[in-house]
């Protein structure tokens, strides 16, 4: 007889090695270890084991390997036997490649390299006797159908001669009552009812009854019977006896003597008494209970593995779909810092370079003195101003991502606030040719707000409209109370905005297009304001048509609530 063998699969010689000499000390007593350094070899050598008959329990494959890999190969091995158990060992597996030998090669076991020596003899132990022992089970399976089989002829064989020769009897009764199963006869007639000819004293180890208690009561075995068995099972073979079906073989539950419940099967051969009109019916009984104990082991411990080999290509799909979404959002962060750069060098650089050219230009005149107009001062001003405002804008987003937004609650007349705000930009109003009109009535009802930080979105709204359009726009400003909430919008007639932008303009770094002045942090700013405040910041806009943004504010009454400060992470 062949011992089995344990195949080994490697491509680096030394872990072969000494996996073979390990696997050789903890099982080499009763099984064969093979090596293979390849894919293709151990394909090989399975087919070769499989022409001589040799038994492969177990094989154990790494998974990086020149042409098929571990996943590959463990599938391979399984296509062809589907009964030798798998191994994945490797260092560098990645989850991808387990799920796939989990699902296509039904892995028994993942070891990571390198690996610790009690636990590889453990799970290779372990697996060599999960291998014998479904061996065994399905070998005493047999044994049970073949010895079923073969009771059931011998019984309708001794049932034959019985006819031909009375005399066997005495010789047939020896061999049924040494029998460890219980030999029943009995008739059956057309209309159902049922009364024994004979009961072997095998009945006493089956039923725990002896066979002359189960004779005077006639009803005693059928009243022991599951009652969901005696509806699903014993009636409907009553009819199939009926109408000449044999053999017949079934399963149902007993309540022993004892008061034990046991599982019995019942192999059954009838035949016709045409004399009589009925039938005698030959049932040959088992105690199947242990059968039924390691059956119900088994399946539990099936749906114990298919629950984790489930939970685990579970794990490793939602594993995968957090990685990708954390790499889509690392491309997306470096997109951003990408153009944050590039509108950052662009907005300092421009005005740097401009002063430097007017400076150097200044020294290279002769003399220790030399002139320069206003018009280039401004200019030079005005560059250094629009530095100072990029490098406030930065500052501030920075601290109130950190540091949360400090606000300093005060009574705000909006019809005041607005109408000084216009005063300041009217030099940038000018220039654009623009018109800008405060529709927000003197009486509108004084709330409390951060007056400077809601001058500074107004400032932005308002700035924004004259930057990103043509000259001669119409700007108007507005503002509601609805309940207690302050609506207040800013909107022109201008180019208006692609809707796919509208979403995108509030996030940080985020400009119309390439040419747009700033950096992208005004209406984020906007934003943190608004959310410090408790509300909420938009736009409606569609191209041709202009853009109207709007936002909310809580109204409070500042005579419920008096002048203070208080910082808020935004």
């Amino acid at each position: 007889m062949h011992k089995p063998v344990i195949i080994c699969v490697d491509d680096e010689p030394l872990p072969l090695e000494s996996l073979r000499i390990v696997l050789k000390e903890v099982v080499g007593h009763h099984c064969l270890i093979e090596t293979a350094a390849s894919g293709q070899e151990a394909l090989d050598l399975m087919e070769r084991l499989q022409k001589t008959g040799d038994e492969v329990v177990l094989v154990l494959a790494d998974y990086l390997m020149p042409g098929l890999k571990g996943d590959e190969l463990l599938k391979q091995i399984h296509l062809r036997s589907p009964k030798t158990l798998t191994i994945l060992l490797s260092g560098q597996a990645d989850l991808g490649g387990v799920s796939n030998a989990i699902r296509d090669a039904k892995l028994y076991r993942y070891i990571s390299k390198p690996w610790q020596l009690q636990d590889l003899s453990l799970i290779v132990s372990e697996a060599i006797a999960s291998y014998e022992k479904d061996q065994q089970l399905e070998a005493q399976r047999f044994r049970l159908q073949s010895v079923n089989q073969e009771l059931a002829q011998l019984v309708h064989k001794l049932e034959q001669a019985k006819e031909a020769q009375q005399q066997s009897e005495a010789k047939l009764k020896d061999v049924v009552n040494s029998a460890i199963a219980s030999i029943t006869s009995f008739r059956v007639s057309d209309v159902g009812t049922w009364d024994y000819d004979y009961r072997s004293a095998g009945c006493e180890r089956v039923f725990g009854y002896t066979p002359q208690e189960l004779l005077d009561d006639k009803d005693l075995w059928q009243s022991r019977i599951h009652p969901d068995d005696l509806e699903r099972i014993i009636f409907p073979t009553y009819y199939k006896i009926s109408q000449g079906i044999t053999p017949i073989t079934i399963e149902y539950r007993f309540l022993r003597k004892d008061g034990s419940l046991c599982w019995i099967s019942s192999a059954i051969t009838s035949r016709r008494d045409k004399a009589a009109s009925d039938w005698i019916v030959t049932s040959v009984e088992t105690d199947i209970s242990d059968r039924k104990v390691v059956e119900a082991a088994l399946t539990e411990l099936y749906q114990q593995i298919q629950r984790l080999n489930a939970n685990l290509e579970q794990q490793v799909e939602e594993r995968t779909a957090q990685l990708q979404q954390k790499m889509q959002e690392l491309e997306e962060l470096s997109q951003l810092k990408d153009n944050f750069l590039h509108a950052v060098s662009h907005d300092l650089r421009t005005p740097l370079m401009g002063s430097l050219l007017v400076l150097k230009d200044l020294l290279s005149h002769s003399g220790d003195s030399v002139a320069i107009s206003r018009t280039v001062i401004t200019r030079m001003i005005e560059g250094s101003d629009r530095q100072l405002r990029l490098l406030n804008t930065l500052l501030d987003a920075h601290y109130n991502e950190i540091q949360g937004m400090e606000l300093h609650l005060e009574p705000i007349p909006l019809n005041t606030l607005i109408t000084q705000i216009i005063l300041d930009l009217t030099p940038l109003i000018t220039a654009s040719q623009a018109t800008v009109t405060c529709l927000v009535a003197p009486t509108f009802p004084v709330f409390s707000a951060d007056p400077v930080q809601i001058r500074r979105v107004f400032e932005n709204l308002i700035t924004n409209a004259l930057n990103h359009n043509l000259r001669g726009i119409t700007i108007t400003v507005q503002a509601i109370l609805e309940g207690t909430t302050i609506r207040c919008s800013v909107q022109d007639n201008g180019e208006g905005i692609e809707a796919e932008d509208c979403h995108f303009l509030f996030e940080r770094y985020t400009r119309r297009n390439a040419r747009s002045p700033g950096i992208g942090l005004g209406l984020y700013l906007c934003r943190q304001i608004i959310s410090a405040h408790g509300g909420e910041i938009g736009v409606i806009s569609a191209p041709g048509e202009g853009s109207t943004f709007w936002f909310t504010l809580p109204y409070t009454d500042p005579s419920d609530l008096a002048p203070r400060s208080s910082k808020i992470n935004s």
